[in-house]
């Protein structure tokens, strides 16, 4: 069977090997990236099940790269979904702006990383 597959957008490199690992103890197949500008080539690509995208990178916000995505058909079907620290009631704003099909804290432990990732793939 195969794994699936997610992507994870990040600037910080600690927070896209810790995630990975976490991710991959879990079953998931991960690929990692610290651009964003690069997130919609790779997702045509790559094809991942899950997008998960910080909001606040150097480069561009990670809200307007869900919202860019979101225009484009050949990524119209990935999921997305935030990835950040910012507090949950905010993060959800955030996402329902967007066009975001959820959102996860990175304050979760890796238990609930996991389960996060699962149920936004069977969604």
């Amino acid at each position: 069977m195969e794994k699936p597959k997610i992507l994870i957008v990040d600037d910080s490199p600690v927070v896209l090997e810790g995630s990975a690992m976490v991710l991959e103890e879990a079953g998931f197949e991960v690929l990692t990236l610290e651009n964003p500008l690069s997130v919609a080539h790779l997702v045509r690509k790559e094809k991942p099940g899950l997008l998960l995208i910080d909001i606040n990178m150097p480069t561009v916000n990670g809200a307007t790269v869900v919202k860019i995505l979101g225009q484009q058909e050949a990524v119209h079907r990935t999921k997305v979904a935030l990835y950040s620290d910012l507090p949950e009631a905010r993060l959800r704003t955030i996402a329902a702006q967007c066009g975001a099909d959820g959102f996860i804290q990175k304050t979760m432990d890796g238990a609930g990383l996991a389960d996060q990732v699962r149920r936004l793939l069977q969604s």
